[in-house]
């Protein structure tokens, strides 16, 4: 059995600790602030979705109900995209784990420059993934709605947070 140095011990639940802040500071501010930060990254999914659908072949119109979702609708089906379908809320956690990672400014500025876009694209490829689906397999959205990708959600925020940490320069050379 290997004994972990208190230093480390510390340093770990330090970032627990501050992740925990931060997540809760960002819910907040995704709650608060909903209509500045969350209803954007919403109509921006929804809008660049059905763009992509309709370059895919697939007769797409875009509503809304101002302030709440956006409605896509093709052929038979008909999509509610709420904030919980743009990865808002998980790139929330996102930002709160690199905010609370002990490493420099620049580094946390440099996760946040391209994980921000790699959520953005993410969140399109998954919402156009459960439209192709519908429309060739209904029988399986359910599933994959409701499911399979919240779990790959959850999957890729880990992914991203831990390939960013991962590639961080080792402490003495910051």
């Amino acid at each position: 059995m290997t004994v972990t140095p208190l230093s480390a011990v510390r340093r770990r639940l330090g970032f627990c600790a501050l992740f925990g802040l931060h997540a809760l500071f960002m819910a907040y501010a995704l709650d608060r602030w909903d209509t500045a930060l969350s209803l954007p990254w919403l109509q921006a999914i929804s809008y660049t979705t059905a763009r992509l659908l309709q370059m895919m072949g697939m007769t797409v119109s875009l509503g809304a109900v101002p302030g709440e979702y956006a409605i896509l609708s093709m052929q038979h089906i008909v999509f509610h995209v709420t904030r919980e379908c743009t990865g808002v809320y998980a790139l929330g956690l996102y930002v709160a784990a690199v905010l609370s990672y002990p490493t420099i400014l620049a580094q946390r500025l440099k996760a946040l420059c391209w994980g921000v876009p790699a959520f953005f694209c993410y969140s399109i490829a998954r919402l156009v993934l459960l439209a192709v689906i519908s429309a060739v397999a209904p029988g399986w959205s359910g599933f994959l709605h409701v499911y399979l990708l919240v779990i790959v959600n959850a999957g890729f925020l880990l992914w991203l947070w831990a390939t960013w940490v991962n590639h961080l320069p080792d402490e003495k050379s910051l």
